[in-house]
């Protein structure tokens, strides 16, 4: 909630690396975290990766794949790649160099959604800078309480006017366990094997719906080959013609 965001670099992004820049970077900081809310890369995906966070008692939630919507940390990236791209364009080998001030900027800039910068609600005070001390600021105290209920009240806020606007052009369609629907494709033009994008099918399956994730999370299993198995959001399907009927 906070968004208070962390950049590690690594040369490769391995279940290894990962889990060691956990362990020696974060946690041994800020204590083990409850979840972890990542996307299907095979770093996160691995039974290795799966072995320690069951060890660490930490819950995973894996996001819908080709859906990174729901997915915070998407738009701290674009937000670091926009830093690093004006800091670096005249050496772009120097990026890993670069990363803690950009970290510092990301942390102390103030979030719009929330209206409080993410070490507000993380540290419950400002990150200090050379400028603070060469111009003599001073933090301001923070009710903490007072300042996370804020917080709340203007994600809640938010999330109202971004529901508001994302309803007028979507048709709220729910699914069942054990309707058939079919899946979005997301299939790439392919020069060597005379695959087109756009002459491409834009659904395939059947699926049959053989588990709920959450309202919008779904577990398909193919009907023709039941080992398998995808996890897709709402968004991305699209009911079996057999069993269409009014929207919800």
């Amino acid at each position: 909630m906070s968004r208070f965001t962390f950049v590690l670099p690594l040369t490769k992004a391995t279940s290894e690396t990962i889990i060691k820049s956990l362990q020696n970077k974060i946690f041994c900081h800020f204590g083990f975290w409850e979840r972890i809310v990542s996307d299907n890369a095979t770093c996160f995906t691995s039974k290795k990766f799966t072995d320690f966070l069951f060890l660490c008692g930490i819950k995973h939630t894996l996001l819908p794949p080709h859906y990174p919507n729901p997915n915070l940390a998407e738009r701290q990236i674009q937000n670091l790649k926009s830093s690093l791209r004006s800091q670096c364009a005249d050496d772009h080998s120097k990026w890993a160099a670069k990363l803690h001030l950009t970290q510092i900027s990301l942390n102390s800039a103030i979030n719009e959604t929330t209206k409080f910068t993410p070490a507000e609600l993380f540290l419950g005070r400002n990150i200090s800078t050379p400028l603070n001390f060469m111009w003599g600021v001073s933090e301001k105290e923070l009710d903490l309480p007072h300042t996370w209920t804020t917080a709340i009240n203007n994600i809640h806020r938010e999330h109202s006017r971004y529901a508001k606007f994302y309803n007028r052009k979507h048709t709220n369609v729910t699914y069942a366990v054990g309707d058939h629907v079919y899946l979005k494709t997301h299939i790439l033009s392919d020069k060597i094997k005379r695959i087109t994008h756009k002459l491409a099918p834009k659904y395939y399956g059947p699926f049959t719906i053989i588990k709920l994730l959450s309202p919008v999370t779904y577990v398909l299993q193919d009907t023709k080959n039941p080992n398998l198995v995808k996890t897709a959001h709402v968004s991305q399907l699209k009911i079996a013609r057999e069993q269409r009927r009014a929207p919800s």
